[in-house]
């Protein structure tokens, strides 16, 4: 699937989820692959080496360095949305 990029998502239901998950679904490159329900989730999908993308909300409980760091080990890109920012039409 080198055409397309595997994501992860974890929002826990925070506002900007629902646009989040339509825009990634509408976009033919990308293939939302599991949402997660909390940062322990998201790390541990992670470590199957599948994902090449996490979109994870910044104040996202358990998201520090470490979680970073691991992501990163993995090959897992994060990208962090910010409170706020879903009202910028991302």
């Amino acid at each position: 699937m080198a055409d397309r990029a595997l994501v992860l998502i974890v929002a826990s239901g925070a506002a900007w989820e629902p646009d989040a998950l339509r825009l990634l679904g509408d976009h033919p490159g990308i293939v939302v692959l599991k949402r997660c329900v909390d940062v322990d989730d998201l790390l541990a999908a992670a470590t199957a080496g599948q994902a090449d993308v996490a979109v994870l909300g910044l104040d996202a409980p358990g998201l520090d360095r470490g979680a970073v760091d691991l992501l990163r080990k993995h090959g897992v890109r994060p990208v962090a949305i910010a409170p706020g920012s879903a009202s910028t039409g991302w």
